[in-house]
């Protein structure tokens, strides 16, 4: 038996979606976060917290680095370095509780080792994981940068891939499944003014 390539690019394209989902849109990318203390004694217990700009939810909080790392071995800067897998979103990240936070500076970098957002004391900075995959066809997105996919519901359709939100069936046409991709005209005798 001997697969075509067209036959081998449906059979990835079916794993990938087993994998994913039908529904799938968030697509997680790792970052490393770097936090430095100027010095050397470490943040005093001050945390870095980064927060989904959407939700207002903190998804992660890291502490920076403890006073120990002054005495081993002694440095003038002392760094901890944390790693966070996040979806699709938009983020802002701030330094929050640290006695001098004027000594605390922070970078979040990309998979690539790009520089996504820095930021010193207790300013805060914004960055985005744009790695969202597209919601495909019959669905829209709930907010067109969110995370999250909707299912076009009955009535609704939607015929563009990634579309930000789902189409109203105009009248005369019907959309009776959820996940339309299209309406469907109304049978000879029936009509319909919006659905």
């Amino acid at each position: 038996l001997t697969l075509t390539n067209l036959q081998k690019m449906w059979a990835a394209a079916f794993l990938l979606a087993a994998c994913m989902g039908a529904d799938a849109r968030r697509l997680a990318e790792t970052y490393t976060i770097v936090m430095r203390d100027s010095h050397g004694d470490g943040w005093h217990g001050g945390t870095l917290n980064l927060t989904d700009v959407h939700s207002g939810n903190v998804v992660a909080s890291f502490t920076g680095p403890q006073e120990s790392c002054k005495y081993n071995p002694p440095l003038d800067t002392c760094e901890s370095i944390e790693t966070v897998s996040l979806d699709c979103g938009n983020f802002e990240a701030a330094q929050h509780g640290s006695t001098y936070h004027e000594e605390c500076s922070w970078e979040i970098r990309d998979a690539a080792g790009l520089i996504m957002a820095s930021a010193s004391g207790t300013s805060a900075a914004s960055f985005a994981n744009n790695l969202c995959a597209s919601c495909g066809l019959g669905h829209g997105s709930i907010y067109v940068s969110g995370p999250d996919c909707e299912v076009c519901p009955a009535g609704k359709y939607s015929d563009v891939d990634g579309a930000g939100s789902c189409k109203i069936c105009e009248a005369g046409k019907y959309g009776s499944t959820p996940s339309a991709v299209a309406c469907v005209a109304c049978e000879a005798g029936k009509a319909s003014s919006t659905t």
